[in-house]
This record gives structure tokens, sequence and C-alpha cells, in this order.
């Protein structure tokens, strides 16, 4: 026969391990969300384009930093170019750029240097395919960079260290107080049995 008061205090440990238990799988379901991130490329190179070289075509690929199109999304991306005009006196100079067969026309004196949104569309494969047509003037193609903004998925990074996570620690934590509890009140009648 049970004391006076015993039941109450099995039912409010139950309810406070029901409690921990909820607690340890919202936080792991918390933890379980996509990290953002940047993926980066750059692009170097050194090029005349003029009346006798008009097109120089080259890729970014955000695969090399990281990306990887089954688990990644991305959200935006931008590319910023380079472009230096060879001479102060020749004018302006006209540019035709095209993004994966996407036209757009950038115009500059002296120094071009210019940022474009790309869309994430044309980068489900992880390459962006850019293309430089001479417009006008002679200039010279001295870089860009391709920046991707995105999120992580579950892809597990093989070179980063790796700790647990707080809620892993805190399910782990709730699964041995459980089993303490369990442990105890088992005990606790099997004494009730022996008297």
């Amino acid at each position: 026969m049970r004391k006076p008061g015993t039941t109450f205090g099995w039912l409010k440990i139950k309810i406070l391990f029901s409690v921990l238990c909820l607690l340890g799988t919202l936080l792991i379901a918390e933890g379980a969300k996509a990290a953002p991130i940047t993926f980066t490329d750059f692009y170097a190179d050194w090029v005349l384009l003029n009346s006798t070289n008009k097109t120089y075509s080259y890729s970014h690929t955000i695969s090399d930093d990281g990306f990887n199109s089954g688990s990644d999304t991305l959200n935006s991306a931008t590319l910023s170019l380079v472009l230096i005009d060879d001479s102060i006196f020749d004018g302006s100079e006209v540019v035709q750029l095209s993004f994966d067969g996407t036209p757009t026309t950038f115009g500059f004196n002296i120094l071009g240097s210019g940022q474009f949104d790309i869309s994430v569309g044309q980068l489900t494969d992880g390459i962006l395919n850019v293309v430089l047509t001479q417009q006008s003037g002679d200039f010279y193609f001295g870089g860009s960079t391709l920046q991707a903004q995105g999120d992580r998925g579950s892809v597990i990074d093989p070179s980063a260290v790796h700790a647990p996570e707080p809620s892993t620690l805190l399910l782990l934590g709730a699964g041995l107080t459980g089993l303490g509890l369990w442990g105890g009140r088992k005990r606790l009648v099997q004494r009730r049995r022996s008297s």
C-alpha cells in the first residue's frame, strides 16, 4: 500500500520528465535548421578587349568553395567586375555582359567596377558562365568575384571540428535522468515488496 502523497510526487516527476523530453525535441528541431553561408569564387586575368579581340569568356564555380547543389540552397548572388580603360583620352567604353545567356550592357570611363545581381536559377549547378563582348572602346578585364548567399544543408564538413550541440547534450541528459528515475522507482517498488 502506498503512503498518501507519493502518487502525486511521481506524477510531478512524470510531468517534469515529459516537459524535458518535449524541450529536448524542440531544441533538436531548432538545431536542425540550415546555417547561413556565403560561397565565394574569384577569377583573375588581365585581358585586353578591343576591335580585334572582341570577346572573352570564363566561368565561376562556387562548387570549389563547398557548394553542394543537392543539399545547399541559394538566396541571392552578385557578380563584381573590374574593367580598366587602356587610355583616359579615348572616351567611354561599353561592354556587353552575358551571364549564362542573360545579356546586359555596361558602360564606363577610365575604371569600371560594376556589381550585378545574378539569378539564383543560373547557379543551380554551381557554375556561372560569363561572356564579355566589347561594344566600343579598348579596355582591360581585370577579374571578377562571385558571391552567393544561401543556407548550408545537412552536409557535414569533414574539415570542421564538430562539438556536440547543446540540444543533443540536453536530450542525452533528459534520457539519462529518465533512466535514473525509472531505476530508482524500480528499486523502490522492490523494497516495498520485500518489506
